[in-house]
């Protein structure tokens, strides 16, 4: 997180400088547009850190007996136009029918899971998501698969769910969902 504010902040002063020094009008309105970009970053940067706050301040979570099915439909409603543009197809496998969760994380945990696969999907293939969910040994386990670029793993595995992180370029991501995702498990002790 330090990164993400450090670069823009660390920019706007050096910019300033140059915008008093220089005569060169050309030049100036250069170095504005600059300004005017890492201020950007900056504030999206902060609303970003004031959502995960928000988040993390939430005392008050209600734990309620969630249906799978329920919370997968009302998230596929989101995407509907996105899953008949993209001709998706979606399977569902829920051999645990219902979890004792907040529902707003188990919404929000399938809305950016399904999200990010009608998102980085192969050029010319059309996106095949598998949700399903499962018992183990520890409990539940719900497991969304699908058949878009994934990952490199050997290479970023390290940086998977951190602030920021974007793997793909060329698509509208700031790297915030897959960091929300795993603050929503791994606050209420799961993994």
């Amino acid at each position: 997180m330090a990164h993400n504010l450090k670069g823009p902040l660390s920019n706007m002063p050096m910019l300033i400088d140059e915008l008093k020094i220089s005569k060169d009008e050309k030049v100036k309105a250069d170095f504005l547009d600059l300004l005017k970009i890492s201020s950007e970053q900056l504030t999206e940067t902060l609303h970003d850190l004031g959502d995960i706050l928000e988040l993390r301040s939430n005392k008050s979570l209600v734990f309620e007996n969630c249906n799978f099915l329920d919370v997968y439909l009302k998230v596929k409603q989101q995407y509907i136009q996105e899953i008949q543009l993209k001709n998706a197809m979606i399977s569902v496998e829920f051999n645990v029918k219902h979890i004792h969760y907040p529902k707003i994380y188990l919404e929000s945990i399938l809305s950016n899971l399904i999200s990010n696969s009608l998102r980085f999907t192969a050029p010319g293939k059309a996106p095949h998501i598998e949700i399903s969910t499962s018992m183990v040994e520890d409990g539940t386990l719900l497991t969304v698969k699908d058949n878009g670029l994934g990952i490199n793993l050997p290479k970023y595995k390290s940086q998977l769910f951190m602030f920021k992180k974007v793997f793909h370029r060329g698509f509208e991501s700031k790297g915030i969902g897959l960091f929300l995702t795993r603050y929503q498990v791994e606050s209420l002790g799961a993994k």
